[in-house]
């Protein structure tokens, strides 16, 4: 990753600092006593505030992931490392961002037509 796209990355996050999501009061919602914790979690100003910032993040985590899958990417080993340590974060995303998840091979297509290169290659 590039010293100007490092700069524009932040530049980003210090224009989104200032967007603040608006929080329902918890009489406002109805059912809210018959959710599970985690979907009334969701309505809580502290959960709100780490999600908006978690997304803020996933630009980033996409970044690093494809910066380092392209140095590692012929090194067995240290990509297989690479996959595994980003296939086991994905839960926890797709969990939390809910319908503005986007799956890592679907922000960074390179990666998913590599593999499946390389799968059809070591299928053959």
């Amino acid at each position: 990753m590039s010293r100007f796209e490092i700069a524009e990355l932040e530049r980003e996050l210090r224009d989104l600092q200032d967007v603040v999501l608006p929080v329902a009061v918890k009489s406002d919602i109805p059912g809210y006593e018959d959710m599970d914790v985690f979907t009334q979690c969701m309505y809580d100003p502290e959960f709100v505030e780490y999600n908006r910032q978690l997304k803020l993040l996933v630009p980033v985590r996409h970044a690093t992931i494809k910066r380092y899958f392209d140095k590692f990417k012929m090194q067995k080993s240290k990509r297989d490392d690479i996959i595994a340590a980003v296939e086991a974060t994905e839960p926890f995303f797709e969990k939390h961002l809910g319908p503005d998840y986007e799956h890592y091979q679907d922000a960074i297509p390179e990666i998913r037509t590599f593999l499946d290169e390389l799968r059809m290659r070591n299928s053959k």
